[in-house]
């Protein structure tokens, strides 16, 4: 696969993820959709698994996976979520682009409904997308997770990798 190609497609969404991030984090007492217009943004530690049935390998290639976790985030109203999902697209160790659909069930038992575009590259994801459905339906999402370092590249190198362990950050923005 031509490196150049790999490079453009995973560093356009990484750069249009990181510029949906709110600036700055929400007060424990923000609502992401508060119609005044004050606390419209959410921003939430992540940490879970990917896991892929046929395996990440070193070149990428046509594939899916699904992931599961859990957030904590600074909002008081949506502070703690389990999140859950799938996604295809082409995948792989050191590169790939996919598209995912994530489900986030709230504390309270409400849920959001993701699309997302994603992005991997040598060790993390990023990603873009917008609640589609549910609590906080229009909101803009980003995404910026490392895996597993040197462990799951060399694991992957070899042979394939089934699953990994993530962690980082999610953002939720309003305008």
């Amino acid at each position: 696969m031509n490196r150049a190609f790999v490079r453009a497609t995973v560093i356009a969404p990484l750069l249009a993820a990181t510029a949906l991030l709110p600036a700055g984090p929400a007060s424990a007492h923000d609502h992401p959709m508060e119609p005044t217009g004050h606390g419209d943004g959410n921003i939430c530690s992540i940490a879970g698994t990917v896991a892929s049935a046929d395996g990440l390998r070193y070149e990428p290639k046509n594939g899916s996976y699904t992931i599961n976790g859990t957030m904590d985030c600074v909002s008081e109203q949506f502070s703690h979520g389990v999140i859950s999902g799938h996604g295809d697209g082409t995948i792989g160790c050191v590169g790939g682009i996919s598209q995912a659909v994530l489900d986030v069930a709230w504390q309270d038992g409400r849920h959001s409904v993701l699309t997302m575009q994603t992005g991997d590259f040598t060790y993390g994801t990023g990603g873009y997308g917008e609640v589609t459905k549910g609590v906080l339906m229009g909101s803009h999402v980003g995404l910026m997770w490392g895996r597993e370092a040197a462990g799951a590249e060399f694991a992957c190198a070899k042979d394939a990798v089934h699953s990994y362990e993530f962690a980082g950050g999610m953002g939720f923005h309003t305008h």
